[in-house]
């Protein structure tokens, strides 16, 4: 049956050459050869494209299983929801970080360091007198001193700026602001 075909096809393409007027003719088995290039380049160009089409085919499956999620939504609606929350993250995030730095200054002057020594003002063996150092981030604050007697109690409180008071102090006070300022 091929041969069938080849020989009609041969046989036309020769009576073609013959009808040009003034051109070359072509030979019955030049004639035979083209049209056998020319089925084969026809029966490769169709695989060819089949495979392109079925390529495509399913690369276009792929795309749109990508593109819809999960419940038949919509990749883009999906990442725009993401993005709104990331948006709303960041925000309160800045609003942390603001907030954190305004604790951070009135940290600053918070009491922070404390020491307390206790000893006996009175000489009666018991230690119930006591100095009281009270310091924030920049040693400023009071130290508090409670002598104890048998009849009376008496409080002083004298302030310190930057570990140093205006006021004397004594050895007992001295030793509660050295220990705070170690602290």
């Amino acid at each position: 049956m091929l041969q069938e075909l080849l020989k009609s096809l041969q046989e036309f393409l020769y009576q073609l050459g013959d009808r040009l007027a003034g051109g070359p003719t072509l030979t019955p088995q030049a004639a035979s050869f083209i049209g056998v290039g020319a089925l084969v380049l026809a029966v490769s160009t169709l695989a060819v494209a089949l495979i392109a089409l079925r390529r495509a085919t399913r690369m276009r499956r792929h795309y749109e299983t990508l593109m819809t999620g999960s419940g038949g939504s919509r990749l883009s609606d999906a990442l725009e929801h993401v993005i709104g929350r990331l948006d709303a993250v960041e925000q309160r995030a800045s609003k942390v970080g603001h907030h954190a730095r305004s604790i951070d200054v009135g940290l600053e002057s918070a009491v922070q360091r404390v020491r307390l020594e206790r000893y006996d003002a009175s000489g009666d063996g018991a230690p119930n007198s006591f100095s009281l150092a009270l310091l924030d981030a920049h040693d400023n604050g009071i130290v508090l001193t409670a002598l104890a007697g048998r009849d009376r109690t008496r409080v002083y409180a004298k302030p310190i700026q930057a570990g140093q008071s205006e006021h004397g102090l004594s050895e007992e006070e001295q030793r509660a602001l050295r220990g705070a300022d170690a602290s």
